[in-house]
């Protein structure tokens, strides 16, 4: 995984990603965030699966997350949508958006179109820390070469806490929607 994107109309044109642009280069020669990134996989699937009607049965393999506990987040997740559904909103998942001028792009897990027209993003995150634990809110890490936020004369400056850093990615996307005419 390049963490880069590619234009489908100029392959000459590529973009970085959000994560990589907040966050540097990743290197995780150890693996210790592997299990991260296919447990997220899974449930992107699980989540993709679910905005286009494909029942738990027909979804595609998932990577990680055995039969039991995936059917668990498949029905968690289905409420979920039901819910953001009720008023009428419409859920595409797994929408690219970029920002040709700062050459960043990235994927926004489930964009709520609202009856109205307006947006919401939502970007489901996957963590080594609970969403509620000292580590996801408080615990301030360092960014690496090709953060926009990376400095080379204090590379190992802390920078954010993985909430923050979650929190920029999911408002770029919203800033990159608003860039090109949509309310979000």
């Amino acid at each position: 995984d390049t963490h880069t994107y590619v234009n489908l109309s100029d392959s000459s044109i590529t973009y970085k990603s959000a994560t990589t642009a907040i966050k540097g280069e990743l290197t995780d020669t150890e693996g210790l965030y592997e299990l991260n990134r296919l447990v997220g996989n899974d449930f992107d699937t699980i989540l993709e699966s679910i905005t286009m009607n494909i029942s738990f049965e027909e979804m595609g393999k998932l990577e990680v997350l055995d039969e039991g506990v995936a059917k668990k987040a498949y029905e968690a997740l289905q409420n979920y949508t039901f819910g953001l559904e009720a008023d009428g909103s419409v859920l595409i998942p797994q929408v690219v958006v970029s920002n040709r001028e700062n050459g960043i792009a990235g994927m926004i897990d489930l964009l709520r179109v609202h009856p109205d027209g307006s947006l919401t993003v939502i970007d489901l995150k996957s963590s080594k820390n609970s969403s509620k634990s000292f580590g996801y809110t408080d615990v301030v890490y360092a960014v690496s070469e090709g953060s926009i936020f990376y400095d080379p004369q204090d590379p190992n400056k802390k920078v954010f806490t993985t909430r923050q850093q979650h929190a920029i990615q999911t408002n770029l996307y919203r800033r990159m929607l608003e860039n090109i005419g949509y309310t979000v």
